[in-house]
């Protein structure tokens, strides 16, 4: 009878922990592109002259200036914590007609019409004119 309770206890305290970690994990719902990101981008910063982001719904292209373009097909964004004080955003991509081909992740964070890239967070972007 007492090891019947101690089961019982203890299968509670796991499932307990269980619904614990599941409502305090990071849940990514995909939200797709918004009217905020979307749009071609561009730097003054001299070591990436040439260059631009363009995010549009579906699509995200990097421009890399002399070498031409990279498109790759959007398969996820979802917002993430944010980053530097920037709202943070992961963008998911793979080429565009490979479906066998390894998502790539790339995380922005935007604030009042700039872009940064988390990774290079000195380097400020700004919609194209």
């Amino acid at each position: 009878m007492r090891s019947r309770r101690v089961i019982l206890v203890l299968l509670a305290i796991a499932l307990g922990a269980l619904v614990l970690r599941w409502s305090t994990a990071e849940r990514r719902a995909e939200i797709g592109v918004t009217a905020e990101m979307a749009g071609r981008w561009v730097t003054t910063d001299e070591r990436w002259a040439g260059r631009f982001l363009e995010i549009r719904p579906g699509e995200i292209v990097f421009g890399q200036g002399p070498e031409g373009e990279a498109r790759f097909r959007i398969v996820g964004v979802f917002e993430v914590a944010p980053v530097g004080g920037l709202r943070t955003f992961a963008i998911r991509y793979r080429e565009p007609d490979d479906l066998a081909a390894p998502e790539t992740e790339v995380l922005i964070g935007l604030a009042h019409r700039e872009l940064r890239f988390v990774s290079q967070p000195a380097v400020m972007w700004v919609p194209a004119r």
